[in-house]
């Protein structure tokens, strides 16, 4: 009985950690579903979404450090190296708008990461 209660229960964590992964927005993909290859829109759809993703992120950084007050100075530690990791990943010297797209959207899917990662800190999945 044991044994099957915890595999109920990891499969619940596992569905959950998708069930609560936001990923983009249906606007979002109406917008670039709508761009039909035009960059100047690609961009614009883009940064919305990146402002809504960065408004999440906020929201989760802040309850998990509100909630984790012993771990603070691991958790912005831990803040700071993702900004690292964003910036070795999705910054190059690309100067083409083709290469400032793929960096947003570079950029973009992290934060989103990201915001999946601090949402199930606040659920207790991980």
């Amino acid at each position: 009985m044991r044994f099957g209660s915890a595999i109920f229960g990891c499969i619940i964590a596992l569905g959950s950690s998708t069930a609560f992964a936001n990923g983009y927005s249906a606007v979002y993909t109406q917008c670039l579903n709508k761009a039909y290859g035009d960059l100047e829109i690609i961009k614009k759809c883009v940064s919305t979404e990146q402002e809504k993703q960065n408004k999440l992120l906020k929201k989760y950084y802040e309850k998990v450090l509100e909630n984790n007050t012993q771990h603070t100075v691991n958790i912005k530690q831990q803040r700071q190296l993702w900004q690292n990791q964003v910036e070795q990943r999705c910054y190059s010297a690309l100067k083409s708008d083709f290469g400032k797209i793929r960096q947003a959207k570079c950029q973009l899917e992290m934060t989103m990461n990201q915001v999946s990662y601090y949402q199930s800190k606040q659920l207790g999945l991980s």
